[in-house]
Formats: structure tokens, C-alpha cells, sequence
């Protein structure tokens, strides 16, 4: 693998890493924030990295990508904090 796609692997897994905090944390606000963050990000890449028009049939797939890779890391996280709340709430002996 070449560099760029190695730092774009790990800019897109730090992207899904905040977006799965703000569904821990349930930041919803900071989560809009974050995800039109990365549209942007995206956008930029497509025009500047592979100079392809930001609205051809490729690139609204890979922006409803990107939406799709926010909204699942945002659910996971949602999901990891209702399982280890409910852990916390059933625990036995002294909190």
C-alpha cells in the first residue's frame, strides 16, 4: 500500500473513532458537526486528490458512503453505552 492510502485509512478509522465517542458521550450536536466535517473532507479529496466533479454519480456514492460509515460508528457507540450502563446498573456488591 502506498502512503496516501495508508493516512487516508487512518484519517477515515480516527473519523469513525470520534463519531463512535459522540454516540457514547451522546453528543448529537458535536456528531452533525463532525459528520459535515468529514462530508467536507471528503469533498475535498474528491476535487483536489482524484480531480473528479464532487456531484457525479461516483462521488454522491462515496459522500452517502461516508454518511453511512458516521451513522454505523455513531450507532455502535450508542450501543457499546447501553451495554456497559446496564452492566453498571446490575452489578452486585457496593458502587
Amino acid at each position: 500500500m502506498s502512503a496516501v492510502v495508508l493516512a487516508l485509512v487512518a484519517v477515515l478509522l480516527g473519523w469513525m473513532a470520534v463519531m463512535a465517542w459522540c454516540g457514547y458521550r451522546r453528543r448529537w450536536l458535536l456528531f452533525l458537526g463532525v459528520l459535515l466535517g468529514g462530508i467536507a473532507m471528503n469533498i475535498v479529496w474528491i476535487v483536489l486528490g482524484l480531480r473528479a466533479d464532487p456531484f457525479s454519480n461516483h462521488a454522491i456514492l462515496a459522500h452517502a458512503s461516508a454518511v453511512l460509515y458516521g451513522l454505523c460508528s455513531l450507532t455502535v457507540g450508542w450501543i457499546l453505552s447501553r451495554v456497559i450502563g446496564s452492566f453498571r446498573d446490575s452489578r452486585v456488591g457496593p458502587k
